[in-house]
């Protein structure tokens, strides 16, 4: 027999029409889903042997995926008739897809690959899963990789289903945990702590995307090999918080304490996590009695920061004034996409409801009186106002008050499902912009502290995240770097010589560096000499000063430098 025959037996056994349809199922899978994914054809009704039966795998690639995946049949004791593998390159990753094909000669042999093909492909995830972080692991200590083993083992038998592909994926909670904490962290702790601690960041993270970033707080003591200490772990977007103000929160709550570790990360859609191990000052754990203590402090932090955002928004114009800056990135992304944008925001807060203004971007005809019967007829939702529709080419612009009774609901994140599920009857593929924004918002956020070398980047990120949300995202970078860097050289001009307003033009605005000590309460006047222009303004407190930065522009333009000198002059700073 040659080459030829060889080649063509093998095809007509295993055609290539199956073999395309298998590679088209999983790449669509992995687009949908992402992490690892595996498809196996059914097995028809009436089988005839001998039987051809396939599982395909697509993943990252690494070197060593393919023999992993085959050593997964071998273990089983299964022959491979025909393997096929190769690499996807898609954007800036690279996708290992491999099918493995077993020749099946009879009904025994094809009961006992039933029985065992959800074991194969649970072996190959897992292998998957494991041999990126266990390559990395590897050149460093066995004994963590030990430890990382039995972690990834627990957590599969205790995180709930739909937090397993945010754990377990080759980026995952778990390799990024184990690739960020010291050998003395992991070896120091028990297995069921670091499993339940990387469980329990999965869960925050989840909750504060679902709930638009409610602050989430985990609080447990525990013991490590050495000593007793407290954990706390916190939840929220990072545009709401930073480590300086939980840990001024925490004094205020238990008084002084030690810390004994703590870790910061962000992820890519803005959610901040912040990881406290503490003790009180004679070295002991926080007495679990203090724990509600310290769960109010921080979230009367949270709602504190929540207030005063809308404070400041009113302020310089109320929502009017802050929507204007929203509808453009709407009706912009809709223009591009076609895809409904959807913007909702909560207002006011209390103890027995809470406000939303709700923004949607459609099509120019689009009838939106069954999405508002819909909201009428549930016994939560109040509709408190209806704006008339504005058009924008052939996008139409909606936008409504509404009120929600909060003992209604447990969760605020239940509110936003109820919305939502209203939402998808009638618009089944909406855009929940916020969490784009969000992604935007830290995008950004990188590339000004690339830009800004000589300032501290704690400070950096205070002052960005202290400028108004959509003003961020649609001014330049050289803008925002601008705003910050003026703020900043204007607090230390006022630390050590005098009050201080300097300012820069560029060629869409005046941009405005002001600092004084905030004894004098100065804002609201200087706020007031600038009534007349165009004005994005943001405040920050810096011990006993305040930072104020600002853009004024007059028909999109910077100010005249002689319009500008008397207008400082008028401050009286």
């Amino acid at each position: 027999m040659n080459l030829d025959e060889i080649l063509k037996n093998i095809k007509e056994f295993y055609p290539e029409e199956r073999e395309r349809y298998v590679i088209e199922n999983l790449f669509k899978m992995w687009l949908n889903n992402g992490g690892i994914q595996t498809y196996s054809s059914e097995i028809p009704e009436n089988v005839q042997f001998p039987l051809a039966v396939d599982i395909g795998v697509i993943a990252a690639d690494w070197p060593g995926l393919s023999d992993a995946i085959t050593g997964a049949f071998h273990e089983k004791g299964w022959n491979i008739f025909y393997e096929k593998g190769f690499i996807i390159e898609y954007g800036d990753k690279k996708l290992g897809v491999i099918i493995i094909v077993i020749k099946i000669e009879d009904n025994e042999e094809l009961k006992k690959f039933l029985e065992e093909r959800q074991e194969i492909i649970e072996n190959i995830r897992f292998i998957s899963i494991g041999s990126v972080a266990k390559k990395m692991l590897l050149s460093q200590e066995t004994k963590r990789l030990e430890i990382y083993s039995k972690v990834v083992d627990l957590i599969e038998k205790k995180a709930e289903r739909d937090l397993l592909n945010e754990l377990l994926s080759p980026e995952g909670e778990v390799f990024k945990f184990f690739a960020s904490r010291s050998r003395a962290y992991i070896e120091q702790r028990t297995v069921e702590d670091l499993a339940e601690q990387i469980i329990n960041n999965a869960r925050l993270i989840k909750n504060v995307r679902d709930s638009k970033g409610e602050i989430q707080i985990w609080i447990k003591n525990m013991k490590t090999f050495y000593e007793e200490l407290t954990g706390i772990t916190i939840g929220a977007f990072e545009r709401d918080l930073n480590l300086k103000e939980i840990l001024d929160a925490l004094s205020y709550s238990i008084g002084e304490f030690k810390v004994k570790f703590n870790k910061e990360f962000t992820t890519s859609d803005g959610v901040y996590v912040a990881r406290l191990e503490i003790t009180d000052i004679e070295d002991k754990p926080v007495e679990e009695t203090k724990f509600q203590r310290i769960i109010s402090t921080l979230t009367s932090l949270w709602k504190k920061k929540k207030i005063e955002k809308a404070e400041r928004i009113d302020f310089i114009g109320g929502f009017e004034h802050y929507i204007r800056a929203i509808i453009p990135f709407l009706v912009n992304e809709f223009q591009k996409t076609k895809i409904p944008q959807i913007y909702i925001s909560s207002l006011e807060s209390t103890e027995f409801y809470v406000d939303f203004k709700i923004i949607f971007v459609l099509e120019r005809n689009f009838d939106i009186s069954k999405i508002l019967d819909d909201i009428v007829k549930s016994k939560f939702f109040f509709l408190q106002g209806i704006h008339p529709k504005k058009l924008f080419g052939e996008a139409s612009v909606h936008i409504i008050d509404l009120r929600v009774e909060t003992p209604s609901f447990y969760y605020i994140s239940e509110v936003y499902d109820g919305l939502k599920e209203i939402f998808k009857k009638y618009l089944p593929n909406f855009r929940d912009f916020d969490e784009g924004l969000r992604k935007m918002d830290v995008q950004k956020l990188e590339r000004i502290l690339e830009r800004i070398k000589n300032i501290p980047r704690d400070l950096v990120k205070e002052f960005y995240y202290s400028i108004e949300d959509f003003f961020r995202v649609s001014e330049t970078d050289e803008g925002i770097e601008t705003l910050i860097i003026l703020g900043y050289e204007a607090l230390v001009k006022a630390r050590s010589e005098r009050n201080t307003a300097i300012y820069k033009n560029l060629d869409t605005g005046t941009y405005i560096g002001i600092a004084y000590e905030n004894k004098e309460l100065k804002y609201n006047k200087i706020i007031e000499l600038f009534k007349d222009f165009e004005l994005t303004f943001s405040r920050v407190i810096k011990d006993d000063y305040d930072v104020i930065m600002m853009k004024v522009s007059l028909n999109n333009l910077p100010l005249p430098d002689d319009k500008m000198k008397s207008i400082i002059e008028s401050m009286e700073i």
